[in-house]
């Protein structure tokens, strides 16, 4: 069988679109110039000190954290160092699931929109119960640092970002690791 010279040109098109296909599957994001990009963390003062959550990181994993007071926390501007963020990143324990690397684009494209979204007052909604914060993280490399984007906080104080694209990254970050039928 002899292929015409356009036939030949398309199976060597298609060989090298699988071939970057295959390998995309297997790297980080290459548009994320780090490597957390969302938590969901627990803290509790109340009886015991409670301090638990899941960082997800730039491969789409979502990995657990139970710490106890080593934990580096942003500024009051929410800013933290690149520094401590790695020190974080090493206390990070076990790997629960990864999430799809397009829902996870598209959640942090939303995240770059939620950043200048408006913040609720805080209310005071429950004693005791703890707080339940919801973030995004955007790097800035010349200044070394992270900082965080309130997505929403719940529990003791409830704070909303009330941008459309932070209640759709609050929605996924409540359902990360669920499987069909739970």
């Amino acid at each position: 069988m002899i292929l015409s010279f356009k036939s030949k040109k398309m199976i060597i098109r298609l060989t090298c679109i699988s071939f970057l296909m295959l390998l995309m599957g297997c790297e980080k994001i290459k548009e994320y110039n780090q490597e957390v990009l969302f938590k969901v963390e627990y803290i509790n003062y109340a009886w015991d000190f409670q301090h638990h959550g899941k960082i997800i990181d730039l491969y789409g994993n979502v990995i657990n954290f139970n710490v106890s007071t080593t934990w580096h926390f942003p500024d009051e501007d929410g800013y933290i160092s690149l520094s401590d963020m790695n020190e974080n990143i090493d206390q990070l324990g076990d790997i629960v699931c990864t999430v799809d690397k397009g829902i996870l684009a598209d959640n942090f494209n939303k995240l770059l929109k939620a950043k200048d979204g408006e913040l609720t007052d805080p209310e005071h909604g429950m004693s005791d119960a703890g707080v339940t914060t919801y973030s995004g993280f955007l790097y800035y490399s010349r200044k070394k640092r992270y900082k965080e984007i309130l997505i929403r906080r719940t529990g003791d104080y409830y704070i909303e970002n009330k941008s459309k694209e932070a209640g759709e990254i609050y929605n996924w970050l409540q359902r990360l690791c669920k499987t069909k039928g739970e």
